[in-house]
């Protein structure tokens, strides 16, 4: 593309991203814009959670955060490794790629980024494997979400991974960094039998609700999301948010930091292409249940896409991740 096209624009108001005939998005036509106020970063920060009884109203809580971040790494499972939004290539981007872009075209001085987060992570092994290695990066901003693999599986205490994790955010806020909690999307409603596991999804994404109040602690909700329940926000595996819905929650994250979305050459279109109920159960869901019964991971075997602090670059296409 010639001219830049907002990326995040119009991703974080209540207006529908509506396809044309086609059934491409056009972002252009969308309204909204989740940048600060014209004039400057505002002193305090937005938290951007919604809940089943007020879903239409974003809850703020004026907590100063500081906006000027260097370094950001990110740990999680796929939510955060990007999955969903494929690059020519083979590689994934997502959110948390975007999140340091958004970092370094706000920055007077450069960004560095590092991302641990892989796929298929249970919170145990996930916390165990990468938050020292994050800890010990120093970096400003340190971004978590982990959990959500466990809430699909068929047995969880909830009680026990939000003790679990806060634990975890209370080490890497002493440690000098703010901390961003990132929800997952709520997949249950395209997945089969997914209302059977959406009550613990629920009462896990409530409980994360309840540390906005910490200091150096950000909390970004997308699991009680309205608009990411829509289909049109998802990869073909109904699992992983796509382009668009990676869009959607890394504008939500800048959002909260105060930090302004960039604008970002980009295709201003997104083709939104979801296969059919057989395609579904044989290209995914039957490969997923083959895993959990013999024990697989889809991140077995696999190391982080950026595992040290590299330099962002705030252009087109995004940070270099290598390994992704």
């Amino acid at each position: 593309m010639d001219r830049p096209v907002p990326l995040f624009s119009g991703l974080c108001d209540d207006a529908p991203v509506a396809p044309d005939r086609t059934g491409r998005v056009d972002f252009l036509a969308t309204t909204g814009d989740p940048s600060p106020p014209a004039g400057g970063v505002p002193a305090s920060r937005r938290q951007l959670s919604r809940t089943e009884r007020s879903s239409d109203e974003e809850k703020r809580h004026d907590r100063p955060v500081t906006t000027s971040f260097h370094s950001y790494a990110a740990i999680g499972d796929s939510f955060a490794e990007g999955l969903g939004d494929d690059r020519p290539g083979g590689t994934n981007r997502g959110w948390a790629d975007l999140v340091a872009q958004g970092l370094a075209a706000a920055a007077a001085e450069p960004v560095t980024y590092a991302n641990l987060a892989i796929r298929g992570k249970l919170l145990g092994p996930l916390l165990a494997e990468q938050l020292d290695p994050a800890i010990a990066l120093r970096p400003d901003l340190l971004s978590i979400s982990g959990g959500n693999n466990d809430i699909i599986r068929p047995h969880v205490s909830i009680a026990a991974n939000t003790a679990r994790l806060e634990v975890a955010i209370d080490r890497a806020v002493a440690s000098g960094a703010h901390v961003v909690f990132v929800t997952v999307a709520n997949m249950t409603r395209h997945l089969p039998l997914g209302h059977l596991i959406e009550t613990r999804g629920d009462r896990f994404a409530r409980g994360i609700q309840a540390w906005s109040g910490k200091d150096g602690v950000t909390v970004v909700d997308n699991w009680f999301d309205r608009d990411l329940y829509d289909v049109r926000f998802w990869a073909p595996d109904k699992l992983h948010l796509n382009i668009l819905g990676h869009r959607r929650v890394a504008a939500k994250v800048l959002a909260a930091l105060g930090v302004p979305a960039p604008d970002v050459a980009e295709d201003d279109s997104v083709a939104v292409v979801q296969p059919t109920r057989g395609q579904h159960w044989r290209e995914h869901v039957v490969p997923w249940i083959g895993r959990r019964l013999t024990g697989r991971s889809s991140g077995d075997g696999r190391l982080p896409k950026r595992a040290t602090l590299l330099p962002v670059e705030p252009a087109p296409g995004g940070p270099d991740a290598p390994n992704a």
